[in-house]
């Protein structure tokens, strides 16, 4: 038997095998549920399953319930190198087992922890394969409605990947300007926060955008982690201030995703042709070489100044809010639970 705890404390008990799996080991909690490292007894692959406690979802017209049929149902029909796949479902009496791509190193979050001394070109080259998957869901007609650190992860190749679908949705002709809002405050768009989302392909690209500038400089945009401040702070319409030394070809990626108004944002299509992507060769895809190249010289300060500018050249001091004061271990609620609320404070 293996046991674990969910985020709220509650206890999961499921045998060490079921159907195909052989359970091996608790990775970590998650909404509802515990994620647990499993084995297919035939061919040996290795899965995360996201095991989900059933009595969350007992309603069938429920909220919740609606929620995980769409990422069920979208996440196995995605074939995608950047995407994380869910190969089946199995049900128990108790549980709802979700049978998912295995990644070795966890999260972005982890994985910077673990990987301190990444190059820029390695960080670039993560994002770019992010931004492939955000092109690839857009294709589709998918929207993601989540995009952050959390739910970008990194398999044994050291490939990134994106995940956890449970915000995710179809775009529709008939729904246009009437989507609800989802997502994580750090990362929402402004007209996510105001609930005037006409195009949430957009909302998207503002989360990337916000995503991108984390990444690289290890802290999030906003001067503080107050949920209220950082609301106004989004909604203010003032350009994100970026490091003085950050390369010009980052601050025009960063400047044109988190445009405040989103009919002006370029798309993910639009960011794919940046420059700053040039400079990526095919043979970072996977970082086992840590040999340096030409194009790492395009960017190479990678301690990033307190002092900010702006498209208008308007120089500022911004405090540098370190991201271990939103994802420490001793903190991490301060992220984790500032997630939009359906029914959002007017």
């Amino acid at each position: 038997m293996i046991q674990s705890k969910t985020i709220d404390g509650e206890t999961i008990r499921i045998p060490l095998t079921y159907r195909n799996y052989k359970f091996i080991r608790p990775i970590g909690p998650c909404q509802n549920g515990v994620v647990i490292e499993a084995i297919h007894k035939q061919s040996g692959q290795i899965f995360a399953c996201k095991v989900l406690l059933k009595k969350y979802y007992t309603n069938e017209s429920s909220a919740r319930m609606r929620s995980l049929e769409r990422e069920t149902r979208i996440q196995s029909t995605l074939n995608h190198p950047n995407i994380v796949r869910c190969h089946e479902t199995l049900y128990t009496d108790d549980y709802f087992i979700l049978v998912l791509d295995y990644c070795r190193y966890g999260d972005l979050i982890s994985y910077m922890k673990n990987f301190r001394h990444m190059t820029i070109i390695r960080k670039l080259t993560i994002m770019r394969q992010i931004l492939d998957a955000i092109i690839y869901l857009h294709s589709k007609g998918i929207v993601h409605r989540d995009i952050k650190l959390e739910n970008i992860f990194i398999n044994e190749n050291h490939q990134a990947m994106l995940g956890d679908f449970g915000c995710c949705e179809v775009i529709s002709e008939n729904k246009k300007g009437i989507y609800d809002t989802r997502g994580t405050l750090c990362y929402a768009s402004p007209e996510c926060l105001k609930g005037k989302i006409k195009d949430p392909r957009m909302s998207d690209v503002w989360s990337y955008g916000i995503t991108f500038f984390s990444f690289l400089t290890d802290h999030l945009p906003w001067s503080s982690p107050d949920g209220d401040q950082m609301k106004q702070e989004i909604l203010s319409g003032n350009e994100i201030g970026l490091p003085e030394n950050m390369p010009n070809d980052c601050c025009d990626l960063i400047w044109s995703a988190t445009e405040f108004e989103q009919e002006k944002r370029a798309t993910a299509e639009k960011l794919r042709k940046l420059p700053v992507f040039q400079y990526i060769e095919e043979d970072f895809d996977n970082f086992k070489s840590s040999s340096s190249t030409n194009s790492e010289s395009k960017f190479q300060d990678q301690t990033y100044s307190t002092r900010c500018i702006f498209k208008k050249n308007k120089l500022v001091i911004q405090p540098k809010i370190n991201m271990e004061c939103y994802f420490g271990a001793s903190q991490r609620s301060i992220h984790r639970q500032s997630i939009l609320k359906m029914h959002a404070k007017k």
